[in-house]
């Protein structure tokens, strides 16, 4: 297992990197720094979102539910962490935007699950893919997340 600056710099460059390419979305730099942060911490688990653990030769993707693991991927490309966090931090700014958009906060008032807001959100999410295009916009068009979470279940 590397040690703890080797970890820890590992992950700084993998957040750079994914904050370089949320860069060219209309997202916005500030609210999307400590989505990708948390991505990288062990202090506090998201329902479904994924978390990082960098190992000797591969990286470790884990979701939780309830702060109860549900799900581990492992992978030795970093290309595969880069591309499964920018798809949860693309979606969770996009939901947020439309959030704010319809003016609910998802505590007191809630956005409604109709197809018209699914259609939204699914057309944000693939305008910000398009925008970072190459080989995340390719992956996030042929449904790799999906993919790669059927074949690598825990």
């Amino acid at each position: 297992m590397p040690d703890a600056s080797s970890r820890m710099a590992a992950s700084q460059h993998l957040m750079d990197t994914i904050l370089q390419l949320l860069q060219r979305t209309t997202l916005h730099a500030e609210e999307c720094a400590p989505y990708v942060a948390t991505a990288f911490q062990s202090d506090f688990y998201d329902d479904f979102r994924y978390y990082v653990e960098i190992g000797e030769k591969h990286y470790l993707l884990r979701q939780y539910e309830r702060g109860r693991l549900e799900a581990e991927y492992r992978t030795k490309r970093a290309e595969d962490v880069i591309y499964l966090v920018l798809e949860d931090v693309i979606h969770d700014l996009t939901h947020r935007k439309l959030l704010q958009k319809y003016k609910v906060d998802d505590a007191s008032s809630y956005l409604k699950n109709t197809e018209s807001i699914r259609m939204e959100l699914t057309a944000g999410i693939n305008e910000c893919f398009r925008q970072i295009g190459g080989v995340y916009e390719q992956w996030h068009e042929s449904g790799r997340r999906r993919t790669f979470e059927s074949r690598q279940r825990l």
